[in-house]
């Protein structure tokens, strides 16, 4: 531990330059302060993004072969029996928020027609080809999962379906279209229930939901810190993404903190709310993290590190007895109890900061709190003035941007615990950490500190689900 070190370092300062005197020495007066830092609302954006190419196998798959059957009445006399086969693989592109297909298609048909009591039809079915445009418009129902709403957008024909009955010519052109329309139903409604199968939203955004509320560990070793997000909205909305890719984005805000051990860990996850539509885009990631350092715990670890360490510096010895830090007006104060050629208690105090250029956390203004009647004791603070300084600074300056560049493993954590997928990738563009607030009071060390970023969550393979049918999940 680097504020360890730190310590050390001061300590064998005292050492080489004092007498076999007690240290007299003022102690910085406590603060009484007893209070919370109010963290801003933290929005987490997760985009997540559907194959495309995935997709469009799916519905292939489903939609092979002939898979429509239509007898249609064209007038009180005649009607017309067709089929509809899939001659092509089905093409699907993706403009937010609709989903097109393009199907290449072959037409075989049987015409009835009745003159004066006499029944014509031709018996072997004429054929031709044409290319059926569906436009699928994509929402969200009100529990999240995935509402299609399908229509015929265009009708191309390959060529004029023209069919000679030998005492009349009849067009395939205005009965085929007219019966594919007025029974769109029997396409459209195959479609939907297609893609409700294979992109199951819901469960998607429940488990997001759910999963991102556990705590999630933060620090491995002593003392174990978690990361704790208490949800509170949700919004989505589909968007334009990368070719080959259905985009969507899902907006969840959150109060964000860490609980070190010993807190409550127990976690009951707010209910999904009903679907709301998000209406901006802005970072992705926006995450506000209350942080909080109990000095019972700070003190803890402290004393198993330092207390019984022995120091020789310059033919002189102590041992470190006692070693407390707490909260004053002014920043915070390490008191070290020490025995030996030094005895008595040295106190350092300084003002911690978080330093925005330099993404890092470190201590301003640390010096020495001397009063001694040893002249050679408080020379010390002199010393602290030239290069020692600079070195002790270094010491206790901790770099934030590592734990900044934790966070795409902590959101792969959390949605991993869901199983949704067989493999998940967060891509990372850029982060930013921002100081918001430093609050020192009687009982411990608050401070919040704000990362935006902007990042991308795929799915890399698709999962069956427990009735085999065949579904995307991001």
């Amino acid at each position: 531990m680097h504020i360890l070190k730190c310590l050390a370092v001061t300590v064998a300062l005292a050492l080489a330059l004092a007498s076999c005197k007690k240290a007299k020495t003022d102690a910085p007066e406590r603060t009484t302060l007893d209070s919370t830092l109010a963290p801003p609302v933290s929005r987490l954006t997760i985009p997540l993004s559907f194959s495309l190419d995935k997709v469009e196998a799916l519905i292939n798959e489903k939609i092979d072969g002939t898979f429509l059957r239509k007898r249609v009445a064209v007038n009180t006399n005649d009607s017309l029996y067709f089929e509809l086969t899939k001659q092509q693989p089905i093409i699907l592109t993706w403009k937010a928020p609709d989903l097109r297909y393009r199907a290449h298609l072959k037409v075989s048909g049987q015409y009835m027609k009745n003159i004066l009591g006499v029944k014509i039809q031709n018996q072997t079915p004429i054929e031709f080809e044409l290319e059926l445009l569906f436009k699928t418009e994509l929402g969200f129902e009100k529990d999240w999962s995935i509402r299609p709403k399908t229509v015929i957008d265009e009708i191309v024909w390959k060529s004029d379906p023209v069919m000679n009955l030998g005492i009349a010519t009849i067009n395939f052109r205005k009965p085929v279209e007219k019966a594919l329309n007025d029974h769109q139903d029997s396409l459209t409604l195959k479609l939907d229930g297609f893609m409700k199968e294979t992109i199951d939203t819901r469960k998607i955004i429940e488990k997001i939901w759910s999963d991102l509320q556990q705590p999630i560990r933060l620090k491995k070793d002593e003392p174990r810190i978690w990361l704790l997000a208490k949800a509170e909205t949700l919004k989505a909305r589909w968007t334009r993404g990368p070719e080959r890719q259905i985009t969507a984005q899902a907006e969840l805000t959150a109060q964000i903190s860490t609980l070190v051990e010993g807190d409550d860990l127990t976690v009951s996850p707010v209910p999904l709310p009903e679907f709301s539509f998000q209406t901006d885009h802005q970072d992705s990631l926006v995450a506000s993290v209350l942080c909080t350092l109990p000095f019972d715990l700070v003190n803890k670890y402290s004393r198993k590190k330092l207390v019984g360490l022995r120091i020789d510096s310059a033919g002189y010895s102590a041992q470190i007895k006692d070693v407390e830090v707490y909260g004053t007006e002014d920043g915070l104060a390490v008191k070290l109890g020490l025995t030996g050629d030094v005895r008595g208690d040295v106190y350092l105090q300084g003002r911690p900061v978080i330093d925005r250029t330099s993404k890092s956390f470190k201590i301003e203004d640390f010096d020495f709190v001397v009063d001694s009647d040893d002249a050679v004791l408080a020379s010390a603070d002199w010393l602290l003035h030239s290069s020692i300084k600079t070195m002790v600074e270094k010491q206790l300056t901790y770099e934030l941007q590592p734990y900044a560049d934790m966070i795409p493993m902590l959101i792969t954590s959390g949605i991993e615990k869901g199983k949704l997928a067989e493999k998940l990738e967060v891509y990372i563009d850029s982060w930013e950490i921002m100081p918001i607030a430093t609050l020192i009071t009687s009982k411990d060390l608050q401070m919040i500190i704000q990362v935006r970023g902007m990042a991308e969550i795929r799915l890399q393979e698709i999962r069956k689900d427990s009735t085999q049918q065949k579904a995307i999940s991001q």
